[in-house]
């Protein structure tokens, strides 16, 4: 996983420049009252693209500020947006108690988006008199500064944001994903690569950007007959061109979106608990003294090619923990390594007995082998005080390194 100055080195210089100074004049109208800035979006996660994305961007206060603070920081944000990426600034200004003590829809004290530019201009005092309420938006913002979000100022975002439960952010993404499918042909790449990732979700619990959405459907054999169509709005959401509709697309687009929305609804979840996509397309969650990563196709794939690969990711997953916990995982790395490595071994195992015992018709092992592998693939690694598994790991940890896993 990329830590958080390898996601923002990926951002224009301009772009820092204006990010610094959006953090300047939330200090200078906010002072002590400003608790943080807090950066989401393509922007935190790594495929932000100037013709195609906006900066989306949330400010915690300690009180609400007066309207003096609040206009003065508006007309600092207009200023600022007037150097922004095509699509400007989106922010909204947020309460701290909201963030520590989340509800659905979350309150806001003020907001801007292009969308009310206009507005703004022609008379910013009564804008910042009425725009205040809430937001189901906030909640799946909530969750992406939980998990992938980057601190420009203030505390680390898992000391200060709670995570929405995953019913809040599902409720909040599906508003999202109706929105997307009613505007399919005015927003085609937009609209079809927020339905993708609202899918991902539901499905598997996946927390992904529109390029990572992208690149999931491309792998998924339930998207091959929209294969073609996928790539192109994936290669004009990567280029910022525009996505025109060629003749006979515009049947496949609509009925794209429906059978994506309509899965969307359909899908029942089976899980409460949110996966990220590394580099390498390895699914990871990390809780406080937990981490988790899925003994797929691509983990398999990984031990099989690269000798040392169960330590190198265990290295790895230390080291995002720290990033996000600000603290190091209290497990040793060769201890972690085994775990990983051992897990991966014994699904394999219990897969290829599954697969034998449903090939010769011995139903009732078929079974057996899948409730095994269910238990295996989902590799759960806690530190001792949550994981009474982790002093066996330990213990085999020498194996892990004689083994030069």
């Amino acid at each position: 996983m990329l830590n958080q100055s390898e996601r923002l080195a990926l951002l224009p210089e301009n772009t820092h420049s204006l990010l610094f100074a959006f953090v300047e004049a939330s200090k200078n109208c906010f002072g002590e009252n400003l608790t943080g800035v807090y950066l989401h979006g393509s922007a935190a996660m790594g495929c932000f693209h100037p013709e195609t994305s906006d900066l989306d961007l949330i400010v915690v206060v300690k009180d609400t500020p007066d309207e003096t603070a609040k206009l003065a920081f508006l007309n600092q944000v207009l200023k600022l947006d007037q150097d922004a990426p095509a699509k400007g600034i989106e922010m909204s200004v947020v309460l701290e108690e909201y963030c520590r003590n989340f509800i659905y829809p979350t309150p806001f004290v003020l907001h801007y988006s292009r969308m009310h530019h206009a507005r703004c201009i022609a008379d910013p005092t009564a804008f910042v008199q009425e725009m205040h309420g809430t937001d189901p938006d906030l909640a799946a913002h909530f969750m992406i500064i939980f998990h992938r979000g980057i601190t420009l100022f203030g505390p680390p975002a898992r000391e200060l944001f709670k995570a929405p439960a995953a019913k809040e952010f599902r409720a909040s993404i599906e508003l999202d994903a109706e929105d997307a499918a009613d505007n399919i042909l005015k927003a085609p790449v937009y609209g079809i690569l927020n339905l993708l990732r609202v899918l991902a979700y539901k499905r598997d619990n996946l927390l992904l950007s529109k390029k990572e959405a992208h690149d999931w459907a491309l792998q998924n054999a339930d998207f091959q007959d929209f294969k073609d169509l996928i790539e192109g709005i994936g290669t004009a959401y990567e280029t910022g061109r525009p996505f025109h509709i060629e003749d006979g697309q515009k049947d496949a687009l609509v009925n794209f979106s429906a059978s994506l929305l309509r899965q969307i609804k359909d899908t029942v979840p089976v899980s409460r608990r949110s996966w990220l996509i590394s580099p390498d397309g390895l699914a990871v969650n990390v809780e406080e003294h937990m981490v988790r990563v899925r003994a797929d196709d691509i983990l398999q794939n990984r031990f099989k090619e690269v000798r040392g690969s169960a330590s190198a990711l265990a290295e790895e997953l230390r080291a995002f923990y720290k990033e996000q916990f600000g603290k190091e995982l209290n497990i040793r790395k060769d201890s972690l390594a085994g775990e990983i490595r051992i897990h991966a071994w014994m699904d394999r195992v219990f897969l290829w007995w599954e697969r034998f015992s449903e090939k010769i018709h011995l139903g009732f092992a078929a079974r057996f082998f899948h409730r095994m592998h269910i238990h295996t693939w989902q590799v759960d690694c806690g530190e001792r005080s949550v994981d009474g598994n982790r002093i066996i790991f330990d213990l085999l940890s020498p194996l892990a390194r004689m083994c030069r896993w």
